[in-house]
This record gives structure tokens, sequence and C-alpha cells, in this order.
């Protein structure tokens, strides 16, 4: 679920193979075009994690989150991007060596505000598997 309020030249959600690898995972760009054209926002990432693992997994993340530019893709502008990738049941991603990613612990069902300043409030929320209810018995 992706929602971008307040871009005033709208925004574009970019799917593609920059951000995706099918068998592993799901992942977007939310490019804001026209947003923190100044770049106040700092570069940032995050990443929530598999709390079943020791902390020092080197293979712990579920869901990885991160601020930049788009200076590399896929539109070059420039532009206030925000990029997540969701790894698929059975992947992890590596913790990281050169950045650093903040863990901000599980992965939540509820709304989470992963950062906010006077430019971007940025919320995340992993999309709850459905649970099926069964009711055995027999009415008389």
């Amino acid at each position: 679920m992706i929602e971008a309020v307040g871009a005033p030249l709208g925004y574009n959600i970019y799917v593609g193979p920059l951000v995706n690898t099918s068998a592993v995972e799901d992942g977007a760009l939310v490019n804001l075009f026209g947003v923190d054209p100044s770049g106040a926002t700092p570069d940032q990432g995050w990443r929530f994690v598999d709390p079943s693992l020791p902390p020092d997994a080197d293979r712990n993340a579920l869901v990885i989150i991160w601020i930049t530019r788009d200076h590399s893709g896929p539109f070059g502008s420039g532009d206030l991007q925000i990029g997540f990738n969701r790894a698929r049941s059975g992947h992890y991603y590596a913790n990281p060596t050169h950045t650093h990613d903040q863990s901000l612990g599980p992965v939540p069902h509820k709304w989470f505000t992963v950062y906010s300043d006077d430019t971007l409030a940025l919320l995340f929320k992993s999309r709850k598997r459905p649970t099926k209810t069964v009711k055995h018995g027999r009415s008389r």
C-alpha cells in the first residue's frame, strides 16, 4: 500500500528490475516529483528484522527502506525518492557493510513512523496476511 500526499508535481511508482528480483523480493521506488529539490532531507536507510534470529546474524533483515535522490534511475531527476524491498518467505537481506542503516525491530503490522521532518513523513505498515477462521461441529 503506497499513498503519496503533497507531491506538487505528482509521483511515480517504479517496480522494475532496479528494485525487484521476483524470486527473492517485492520492491518499489516512489519518486516524489518536485519534493525537497534542495536536498535538505538526509539520505538514510532502515531495516525491519526477524527477531527469531540472533542480533549478530549476517542475514536478518526482512524489509529495507531508504530515502535518497533519483540520480541513478529510473528518471535521473534528483527528486526525492523512497525505496523499499520486502524479502519473500525464506529469504533475508544481508546486514549492510557500506551503510549505516538503523534497525527498527520486528516488521510492524500497524502504521509505524519511520521518518518525519518538515518535508517528509514516511510511514510503513506491512501487509498482514489474512487469517482463516474454521468452525468445526454440526448444528442440530
